[in-house]
């Protein structure tokens, strides 16, 4: 995926689950799928499923349901969209309802979590919140995510 941006701005893109949505940085993004079979895996860490095959190599299934307070995933099926992102040395599959267009948004507009705090408390790191088409909607941090869970805390 390429996006441009003007220097100052970063390009994010939104996603929808459940009723909510959140903003991953696009630049992660590899490819956008559409529903997909996985398998769970026991004893994974709060958040991460199981594992689905992308391009011949298993990568782990990415559940934003609970910490949304929207219904975890059920195997065997995905939801209807699935967000292949590159964090930190990882690839994850991140499983939403809908994919939105990718903004380009000015960094000053990333303010500091205070409306989408509960998203934090429930084990999801956030960049900050924005706007966005009236609400505000948390940025998430899947490279702090990723790391804390690598290092087994």
């Amino acid at each position: 995926m390429t996006t441009s941006t003007q220097p100052g701005s970063i390009a994010l893109m939104p996603v929808a689950l459940g009723g909510h949505h959140v903003a991953v940085d696009a630049l992660t993004v590899l490819e956008i799928l559409g529903p997909r079979e996985w398998v769970p895996i026991p004893h994974t860490p709060p958040l991460l499923r199981g594992a689905l095959a992308w391009r011949g190599r298993a990568v782990g299934v990415f559940d934003l349901g609970p910490a949304l307070r929207a219904p975890a995933l059920e195997p065997p099926h995905t939801r209807s969209r699935n967000a292949v992102l590159r964090v930190g040395e990882d690839t994850l599959v991140m499983s939403v309802d809908r994919v939105l267009e990718v903004r380009a948004v000015e960094s000053h507009a990333i303010k500091p979590v205070h409306a989408t705090r509960w998203l934090v408390e429930r084990g999801m790191p956030c960049r900050g919140e924005l706007e966005f088409d009236g609400d505000v909607i948390p940025v998430l941090n899947l490279e702090a995510w990723a790391s804390l869970h690598r290092s087994g805390r």
